[in-house]
């Protein structure tokens, strides 16, 4: 928790202090309409999971997904986009604004990930994740043997034949919000809130700060 609260300073300085090119902003600079980019190891809800058979015909589909875990890219995508809207709802408030004709909408594309289970054998092309926090943190990719399904001893399958190695899972993420005028020092306000409430309230462990571009 310890480190967490250390990055999130260091992001929130980022936010509030300087530019994507790391110089000195005009926070009297009037900004309508912007774009916000970061990147981030997402939620497990802003991920989907494979439907992998059941071990006999008429068994029932093997656990390979996380609690919490999406069914659907669509479902991901909806759960991703209505808990930014939520953020940048809240922000708007807890700064004092009213803004009733805003929209908010978010670039994103989910991604299927699987958790790891020993039986049946994984399919090569699976992406397995590790959890963290409430965010998937890492993957790794089933390439397998010849092409052929690989069978996981262990969970996480680290050192397997025909499992690639771990990797940091990392997403661009852009929200795109129309509606509304003020100047960058209240935008920057507006994406400090932002990455509290999606840290602690919807578990996005970011790698970046949220950049206010116009």
């Amino acid at each position: 928790m310890l480190l967490l609260l250390i990055q999130l300073t260091r992001l929130l300085c980022a936010i509030l202090a300087c530019s994507a090119g790391g110089s000195i902003e005009n926070g009297n600079e009037i900004i309508t309409d912007p774009t916000l980019t970061f990147q981030a190891s997402p939620p497990v809800s802003w991920t989907y999971y494979p439907m992998i058979a059941g071990v006999t015909p008429g068994s029932p589909p093997v656990a390979s997904f996380f609690p919490g875990q999406s069914m659907t890219a669509t479902e991901a995508l909806n759960r991703a986009t209505g808990d930014v809207t939520s953020a940048v709802l809240e922000a708007f408030s807890s700064t004092g604004l009213s803004a009733p004709g805003l929209q908010v909408n978010i670039v994103y594309e989910a991604d299927q990930i699987s958790n790891c289970y020993t039986t049946p054998a994984t399919p090569p092309g699976t992406r397995i994740g590790l959890l963290s926090g409430g965010a998937i943190t890492e993957t790794a990719t089933v390439t397998g043997t010849a092409g052929a399904p690989v069978t996981l001893t262990s969970c996480p399958p680290r050192g397997i034949t025909g499992v690639g190695e771990f990797q940091e899972y990392i997403k661009n993420v852009k929200v795109i919000i129309r509606g509304y005028s003020t100047t960058r020092f209240t935008w920057n306000r507006i994406a400090s809130s932002m990455l509290s409430t999606l840290s602690f309230r919807y578990h996005v462990l970011f790698r970046s700060g949220i950049i206010v571009g116009t």
